[in-house]
């Protein structure tokens, strides 16, 4: 089961996993169902559990300027709703 806490870790917590006030903490997008990011959004994250995690943790679609390849083409696999300008 993936816990509220480990999704997007990296940029969410500092290295005492402390909260750095992430908008995906932020009591106003709870319950969003939409990512909206910015450009080459998933770098870094080829594997397809990615995605997965993303599905899991409640979000139906990513918006962003652009795309990893890799992370986009797992995208697809999902079958997860992907918009890019």
């Amino acid at each position: 089961m993936l816990s509220e806490h480990s999704f997007f870790y990296d940029v969410r917590f500092d290295d005492n996993g402390k909260s750095i006030g992430h908008n995906i903490d932020n009591e106003k997008y709870k319950g969003a169902s939409i990512i909206v990011s910015g450009n080459n959004f998933g770098c870094g994250s080829s594997r397809e559990h990615a995605p997965q995690a993303i599905k899991k943790a409640g979000f139906n679609a990513v918006i962003a300027g652009s795309y990893a390849e890799i992370f986009f083409r797992q995208q697809y696999h999902t079958r997860h709703s992907l918009c890019g300008g």
